[in-house]
């Protein structure tokens, strides 16, 4: 409400009231040990006419002053909009009002600046806070069984280590009453219930998969990427993609494999990580023989070996880019991509592959005397190209059992897998 000037002018402002508070606590300061020794606060202060203009300076920003002061926030707000209005400030009719006014306005300031000093503002933020985020109080209940957490923790481990040690069999017997377990509790008594029910498929899928039940363990896969989908699952889904990609290329299925595993590459997280992926869409390309697919993917695959700094994977990298080379009868590039894939098996002391790829460089070098001979002569070319061709896959063949991780068992290995999982954390 507004008031004139002449209406303000014939208020008296009586020290009782709300003000009178603060004049009983000021009593009660001065008893208790909480004061701040040579500093008093409290009490009207004298104010000097000759300054009766000025008006006084916030001793802090209004937010700060309005937590301290809470519901009396918009008694000073009033007092100090009467100090900034002129007309009462140089009205000479009735001083006593604006001595008052003052003195008001100057205690509630030193009332801030006292209880300001004894909780500062941030120690009262802080205790905020940690009311918020403490958890409620809970009655103990009473424990009937183990925790369903811990028990379902320890199947998953006996059913990986099953599967690890080649017991299919028993792996997949351990995921089914697994399963059963977990479709037994509620989602309250095991909030993740759905989660590690679609990890339990997995389970399952890859014992399937061991088994040679492949149409089996694809269904599996695909109950875990729907649970996946379903809870905004991202590494769940980046599993199940890999699965089924795993499964697809065993399958033979490799159209299938590159689009399971191309879903899965926005989810990977580290260049060892996408430096597999690249290689194993490469030769699923090369198996379908998109070779320059294969070759691009070679390539991708070297690039990201080379930023995780993995000597093995630049080698089975730089030979799927050697053998997509030599399908292409770029016979002068294959060379160079051989060379390089021997260095790269000296430096990571593999001797096996090592020995392979000389006997590929012997058979492709061969093969390159032979095509000029044939050049020359002008007979048997075709049948010359696929001689050369099969003598370089065949000495490949064996390194190639190890240096793949799908289309043969590599990356079913525990240690390929933890690997992975250690550069993934």
């Amino acid at each position: 409400m507004c008031l004139h000037a002449t209406e303000r002018a014939a208020i008296k402002l009586e020290n009782t009231g709300d003000l009178s508070f603060f004049a009983a606590q000021e009593e009660h300061g001065k008893k208790s040990k909480g004061g701040i020794k040579g500093r008093k606060f409290g009490g009207p202060q004298p104010v000097v006419q000759s300054n009766r203009a000025k008006v006084p300076v916030k001793p802090r920003n209004s937010k700060t002053i309005k937590q301290l002061l809470g519901e009396l926030y918009a008694d000073r707000e009033y007092l100090e909009k009467l100090m900034t209005d002129t007309d009462f400030v140089h009205s000479h009719r009735n001083p006593a009002v604006y001595d008052l006014v003052n003195s008001g306005l100057n205690y509630l300031d030193s009332r801030s600046a006292f209880w300001q000093q004894q909780q500062p503002m941030y120690a009262r933020k802080r205790e905020r806070e940690l009311r918020k985020w403490k958890p409620a109080q809970r009655k103990p209940k009473k424990k009937e069984g183990p925790d369903p957490a811990v028990l379902i923790l320890r199947c998953l481990e006996e059913i990986e280590d099953a599967l690890d040690v080649g017991n299919a069999e028993e792996s997949l017997e351990k995921a089914k009453t697994c399963m059963a377990t977990v479709k037994s509790y509620t989602e309250s008594e095991l909030p993740a219930k759905q989660d590690i029910i679609g990890q339990l498929h997995g389970c399952m899928g890859n014992a399937f998969m061991d088994l040679g039940r492949l149409e089996e363990a694809r269904s599996h896969f695909e109950q875990d990427l729907q649970i996946a989908i379903t809870q905004q699952n991202l590494d769940a889904k980046s599993r199940a993609y890999d699965n089924l990609g795993r499964v697809h290329a065993k399958a033979g299925n490799y159209h299938k494999a590159v689009e399971s595993w191309t879903e899965k590459l926005p989810l990977s997280k580290t260049a060892l990580e996408k430096t597999w992926l690249y290689h194993e869409i490469g030769r699923c390309h090369l198996e379908m023989g998109n070779y320059d697919d294969a070759h691009d993917f070679g390539e991708k695959a070297l690039a990201a070996a080379h930023e995780a700094k993995d000597q093995v994977w630049e080698l089975n990298s730089s030979v799927l880019i050697a053998q997509a080379e030599v399908k292409m009868d770029d016979l002068a590039a294959a060379v160079e991509s051989f060379e390089r894939s021997q260095r790269l098996a000296q430096l990571s002391g593999d001797k096996r592959a090592e020995e392979a790829i000389r006997k590929a460089l012997d058979d492709l070098n061969a093969k390159m005397v032979q095509s000029v001979n044939i050049d020359s002569s002008g007979e048997g070319e075709a049948e010359g190209e696929a001689e050369g061709e099969a003598e370089v896959e065949g000495n490949l063949n064996g390194y190639e059992g190890e240096a793949e991780s799908v289309t043969g068992e590599g990356y079913s290995d525990k240690e390929t897998r933890e690997e992975l999982n250690d550069e993934k954390e």
